[in-house]
């Protein structure tokens, strides 16, 4: 055991100095980390912390998580403080962020460095999804990745700054990172199966986005009861007739009502109901973006075509 400090309770000593405001600690009870502001100013390995100033913000490291340690251990201190800063630059753009985000973007972002200097380059082909579903955390993860690769001096793409936005939404919702992952791997899905149903081979990544956004958009005003009406559906059935059958094939599927046969994905996408007359103007609408949207689509192949 070791002695007790002036206003210190001997059952934290720090390990490890994540930056200013937190620090990993060992206990009698295993490792945590501890945030609190000013927590880890000026500390140095196995300084007592007074807890007191810890904010009630920890997350138990378990036996089977040590390895973060080691990660922690062998991480060249530069990477360790620029990740540690980009955790801080989230954390006054968000708010409260779950600390576990501190060891499991170290994590992450430690062997992202790696695989690039190794001259790897992962794609994440969720990108558009994630962008889609948490704008917040992405405009904050874009943040995050153009301070990693200033200070470290690499170009990781923006890709990983899908990834970034995962944690950083696990992170301030206090999830597993699985939660925000599945979600944008069902409307990844349902956009796949769109696609094959207008016989698009090759969808440029600025209109799968685009896509992307409105069903996004779509799901969150249903699940916030703000599905739009349309005064005259029965028109944009009858002139936009194949648009506004695939608007109806997407809306079933996002509400997890379509046909087993005509969906392979797994459940509803939004949660809740829409009435029958929300569900005619949701689909008009729908189908009129999608009118847009396919011009749009025709119009890229034909410049490419010319180039």
């Amino acid at each position: 055991m070791y002695d007790r400090a002036p206003g210190a309770d001997p059952e934290y000593r720090v390990t490890h100095v994540l930056n200013n405001n937190a620090v990993v600690v060992r206990s009698e009870s295993g490792l945590s980390v501890l945030v609190g502001t000013g927590i880890g100013f000026n500390r140095k390995v196995d300084d007592p912390i007074d807890p007191a100033i810890v904010q009630q913000q920890y997350v138990a490291i378990e036996p089977d998580k040590i390895h973060y340690l080691t990660l922690l251990n062998g991480l060249d201190p530069e990477l360790l403080s620029a990740i540690s800063e980009g955790v801080e630059l989230a954390t006054k753009t968000l708010g409260h962020l779950h600390p576990s985000i501190y060891l499991l973007l170290t994590d992450h972002l430690a062997f992202a460095v790696e695989r690039f200097r190794d001259g790897q380059v992962i794609q994440n082909n969720l990108l558009p999804e994630i962008r889609a579903f948490f704008p917040a955390e992405f405009e904050v993860a874009e943040l995050v990745l153009h301070h990693i690769n200033t200070r470290v001096g690499v170009e990781l793409p923006l890709d990983e700054a899908a990834f970034i936005t995962l944690h950083l939404n696990a992170a301030r919702s206090g999830e597993s990172v699985k939660r925000p992952l599945s979600r944008a791997n069902a409307l990844a899905g349902v956009i796949d199966q769109a696609l094959a149903r207008l016989k698009v081979a090759e969808c440029p990544r600025s209109l799968r986005e685009d896509l992307s956004a409105a069903l996004v958009a779509l799901v969150d005003r249903i699940e916030t009861g703000r599905a739009r009406l349309f005064s005259v559906p029965r028109s944009i059935a009858r002139d936009l007739h194949d648009e506004w059958t695939h608007a109806e094939w997407i809306i079933l599927t996002l509400l997890g009502e379509a046909p087993a046969h005509s969906s392979n994905t797994s459940g509803a996408l939004i949660r809740g109901g829409i009435s029958s007359e929300q569900r005619l103007g949701e689909t008009a609408f729908l189908a009129v973006f999608l009118h847009g949207w396919i011009y749009d689509l025709q119009h890229n192949s034909i410049t490419q075509q010319r180039s």
